[in-house]
């Protein structure tokens, strides 16, 4: 039940034979105790699942399931040049943001079988695959719409606060100007070591 990695202690013993020194003793309690979590894991996570297992099954019942889609852009993917390459926002768009939206829906699908057939193994296998490309989907489709072509300035209160913090990355203890730091930054090396 344990390897080897663990050091017997006569004081945990009680009349039974231990596991880790093969000793007859009444109890162990280090496999008791771990027994006792093991048992106390599986009824937690039973509990966390079946009311989650039970709203999800009556809602794929009721039909209110729906396939995710990709959202459409509200800008072209050029919008954004040149701080951002009509390539790139195409890339990310249509091959990124996509592949989070086909892996949900795939995800979605089996956790939909699973459900069908009971399999709590399953439905808690799909945790992960669910969690990440769900939290892919939502933040990639918050991040379209907060990128604008004319975003303008940062407000004086925002600017100053972000030159206090890089000031005080690197190591400077002022105030400096986007064009001080730029040929800091020619002289000195790249800012991304700083930062």
């Amino acid at each position: 039940m344990f390897s080897g990695n663990f050091i017997c202690n006569p004081r945990l013993h009680f009349l039974c034979e231990c596991a880790i020194c093969k000793r007859k003793v009444k109890s162990c309690r280090r496999v008791s105790n771990r027994k006792k979590m093991m048992s106390m894991a599986v009824r937690g996570l039973s509990r966390a699942t079946l009311p989650t297992t039970k709203k999800i099954n009556s809602c794929s019942r009721m039909g209110l399931r729906s396939k995710h889609s990709l959202p459409d852009l509200p800008y072209d993917y050029n919008a954004l040049e040149p701080v951002i390459s009509a390539e790139i926002m195409q890339l990310h768009h249509q091959k990124h943001h996509a592949t989070y939206v086909n892996g949900l829906n795939t995800a979605e699908e089996k956790l939909h079988e699973a459900l069908a057939k009971g399999n709590v193994k399953e439905v808690i296998s799909l945790q992960p695959a669910l969690k990440f490309n769900g939290g892919g989907h939502i933040n990639h489709s918050i991040f379209w719409t907060n990128l604008s072509k004319d975003g303008g300035e940062p407000s004086s209160e925002l600017m100053s606060a972000i030159k206090f913090k890089l000031a005080r990355k690197i190591g400077i203890g002022i105030y400096i100007g986007i064009n001080q730091l730029t040929i800091w930054s020619l002289f000195f090396g790249d800012l991304a070591n700083f930062c």
